[in-house]
């Protein structure tokens, strides 16, 4: 379980770095790119240091805060990428959320096609490790891994028993589980948004480092 209300910080390196860092990217780039068009900026002034933003996931009942300036600014300006400080938080705002990682849903493929990423990398050391065995893996690590199975075919459950081998068991994260009674299911931009994957990439990446992976 992701450690909730514990600042902590990506270094650069981190599994978690690249995949963070693209998002923010996208982000802050998208925000700049509104600011321009409409005129109209958050409290009235320019994004600056120290200023955050943060995913809502639902299914998780979490917020994710990152910063909202400085991967940007340092990309445009040709600087190395610097760490990243993130904050796990507990419950939602009250009231409707608006959320840019869940509206538009191009906002979902996006973060989809990081979560497999980032899964990829998590699968190479867990398989140079002799860890590929999904039985001994920890339950958000085997929803991650019908997820993002589900995100290389389109966002569709892709739950098949290989030939004779047991019919897969069902697999659970916070809200949500799916079995094979799922296969075919369409879950991206219906029950799981991009923030929910922020989110479950955390913590899969959690449970590999308790395995002994580096960060």
């Amino acid at each position: 379980m992701a450690t909730i209300d514990c600042p902590r910080v990506i270094a650069v390196g981190d599994r978690l770095h690249n995949p963070l860092f693209n998002l923010l990217l996208f982000l802050t780039a998208m925000i700049s790119a509104n600011e321009t068009v409409t005129g109209r900026m958050a409290n009235n002034q320019p994004r600056r240091e120290g200023d955050t933003l943060s995913t809502m996931s639902r299914v998780a009942n979490r917020q994710v805060v990152f910063p909202a300036h400085g991967p940007l600014e340092d990309a445009l300006a040709s600087r190395p990428a610097k760490s990243i400080p993130i904050t796990l938080r507990s419950g939602l705002p009250s009231g409707d959320i608006r959320d840019l990682l869940s509206i538009p849903g191009y906002f979902d493929t996006m973060v989809a096609a990081l979560f497999v990423y980032h899964f990829e990398m998590c699968h190479f050391w867990l398989k140079a490790n002799n860890k590929s065995d999904t039985t001994h893996w920890a339950m958000p690590l085997k929803f991650g891994r019908v997820v993002r199975n589900a995100l290389a075919h389109g966002g569709q459950i892709e739950i098949t028993p290989r030939q004779n081998q047991p019919v897969p068991a069902p697999v659970t994260w916070c809200s949500l589980t799916y079995s094979m009674a799922d296969n075919g299911k369409m879950i991206l931009g219906t029950d799981i948004y991009g923030a929910d994957l922020i989110s479950l990439m955390i913590e899969v990446d959690d449970e590999i480092v308790l395995l002994g992976a580096p960060h």
